[in-house]
């Protein structure tokens, strides 16, 4: 009889309803307290889940926009270089440190002497 009552839901669901008809009030009352804890827990665990999985997609998105931001700062300045702007006048339009450009162009130019690019200086 158990392993047909395990096996389904339904039955098992009954059996469960019928041992709590037949506790005596006070194990009733602990049993619906338990029950009651349970199901808090459980809502509580998925609300911060949930609240911890939007929180990180916002993360996400941020950091892609930024990430975006700064290739396009890049690509800007790859073509203000090409066109023959100084760095300074570069760093100014696109935001970003002279210090960092300079040496990005280097390595760019660099690289680009190694693979038959040309990067006007």
């Amino acid at each position: 009889m158990k392993a047909l009552v395990e096996k389904n839901p339904i039955l098992e669901k009954a059996f469960v309803e019928l041992d709590k008809l037949s506790m005596d009030a006070k194990t009733r009352e602990l049993y619906e307290m338990r029950e009651i804890g349970l199901h808090d827990y459980n809502t509580n665990i998925r609300s911060a889940f949930e609240k911890g999985e939007k929180k990180g997609v916002k993360r996400g998105i941020e950091k892609g926009k930024k990430r975006g931001d700064r290739k396009r700062s890049i690509r800007t300045a790859i073509e203000l270089k090409k066109a023959g702007m100084d760095t300074e006048f570069i760093a100014k339009a696109v935001e970003l440190p002279i210090p960092w450009l300079e040496k990005f162009f280097q390595k760019v130019r660099i690289e680009n002497i190694t693979n038959g690019g040309n990067l006007s200086a």
